[in-house]
């Protein structure tokens, strides 16, 4: 049977569904005003500010408090199955209170939405804004855009909202909750396996795995047996290319790495790439090899100083003067010292090395100075597997992830605009 739809002034929808205004469905509200007059009184209380509002996901491990008169209780007190909308940063970003902590307030960057009527399903709404905001763009050019972006309520008020009926977007929220819930599984077993991969890089770069005595070193306590040396007796070390290349954004040349695309785990971030064309005999020195290290030796931020990548990438690529290359030699193991670059990083070794100009800095002579624990290349190799199982499993993890948050972007689109129906998909109880 075909479906019969509508035009509407957002897209067609099922005649079944309605659409109107965010106020025809919700009451909605600002907050306190977070100043320092209002702070002071002997009637505190937690509030939330946008820090702690994500889309589905509440943060409320450091709530801020300020003075409540009895009155602003009355008003602003959050109750279940109230909606938090951003006003402005994220706008529309959107959580779901459940209660989580006794009487709880909002700042006046947060829009209220409490239900005034039953034809409208808290948690399908905020899936709605999900859509609307972030996938399908509908309410692009409705914020009030000045140097700020920001949503008022008069205008968050007036936005159209599509509204099937109560039953199907039950089913809906269900659906997308389900995929929500299992993504957030993932997400913990990542923060779990990534604290444990911590844990044991510690454990194997100050006790090894010959369980003999240990000695004390510049970098903590180290197996007895293990030398320390500068790195620069553990490979090759050159700088990147030096240019500007902020602008090269056409994929003319070669893809050069700069710092911006090396991740804190030491990953590749590949979603933006600069491009240089290689024209002298120092650029074509530039060309990595797989096997290569590349170090982070300066950054805006001190703790982003020293991460490290293992380069394992198809074709042909360089790198920029903000990462030096580290070629290991023969007696080296690639991946352990790669490893044992993130431990240093990990425990803020290159923080307390840094000295500071604009930026924070660590350049090569200093690089090529590192104290670098060496063992036997038996058991450097050993380290290296089995911290490179421990990292398959968390790439495992993460895959599964990327595959879940795939599915749930495809939902939240054929769901809000009915490609996919749910009329006939039953609740579990």
């Amino acid at each position: 049977m075909s479906l019969e739809l509508q035009q509407t002034e957002i897209g067609k929808f099922p005649s079944t569904w309605k659409v109107g205004r965010v106020d025809s469905v919700f009451q909605i509200q600002q907050g306190k005003q977070v100043s320092k007059k209002n702070r002071d009184g002997d009637n505190q209380h937690p509030f939330l500010r946008t820090k702690n509002v994500f889309w589905n996901r509440l943060e409320l491990s450091d709530l801020d408090q300020m003075n409540f008169t009895e009155t602003e209780e009355a008003r602003l007190e959050l109750q279940p199955n109230d909606l938090l909308t951003c006003e402005g940063g994220d706008i529309g970003r959107t959580a779901l209170w459940n209660g989580e902590v006794q009487a709880c307030y909002y700042q006046n960057h947060l829009h209220r939405l409490r239900a005034i009527n039953e034809h409208v399903e808290g948690q399908f709404a905020l899936y709605w804004f999900w859509y609307a905001f972030q996938i399908a763009k509908l309410y692009f050019g409705r914020g009030n855009v000045t140097t700020i972006p920001n949503l008022s309520r008069s205008k968050l008020a007036e936005l159209p909202m599509a509204l099937p009926p109560l039953p199907e977007q039950k089913k809906i929220a269900h659906i997308l909750s389900t995929v929500q819930r299992a993504i957030e599984a993932q997400e913990r077993i990542i923060q779990t396996t990534t604290e444990l991969k911590k844990t044991l890089m510690h454990k194997l770069f100050t006790e090894g795995l010959r369980n003999e005595p240990q000695k004390q070193t510049e970098i903590g306590p180290v197996p007895e047996s293990w030398e320390v040396v500068e790195l620069e007796t553990t490979g090759d070390v050159i700088y990147g290319i030096q240019a500007a290349v902020a602008s090269n954004l056409a994929p003319v040349g070669t893809p050069i790495l700069t710092n911006k695309n090396i991740t804190l785990d030491g990953g590749f971030d590949l979603e933006k790439l600069n491009y240089f064309e290689l024209t002298s005999k120092r650029h074509i020195a530039t060309i990595l090899r797989k096997g290569d290290l590349l170090f982070n030796w300066r950054s805006g931020s001190k703790y982003h100083v020293g991460k490290t990548a293992y380069f394992d990438l198809d074709g042909e690529w360089v790198h920029s003067s903000f990462i030096l290359r580290i070629r290991p030699y023969q007696k080296i193991n690639g991946r352990y010292l790669f490893y044992y670059f993130n431990h240093l990083r990990e425990t803020e070794f290159f923080v307390k090395l840094q000295t500071y100009a604009i930026n924070a800095k660590f350049n090569k002579s200093a690089v090529n100075a590192l104290p670098t624990v060496v063992p036997s290349r038996d058991e450097q190799d050993e380290i290296a597997n089995i911290l490179d199982s421990t990292q398959r499993k968390i790439d495992f993890v993460k895959q599964r992830h990327r595959v879940l948050q795939d599915l749930f972007r495809t939902l939240l689109h054929e769901l809000m605009n009915a490609k996919i129906r749910v009329q006939n998909f039953e609740l579990s109880t």
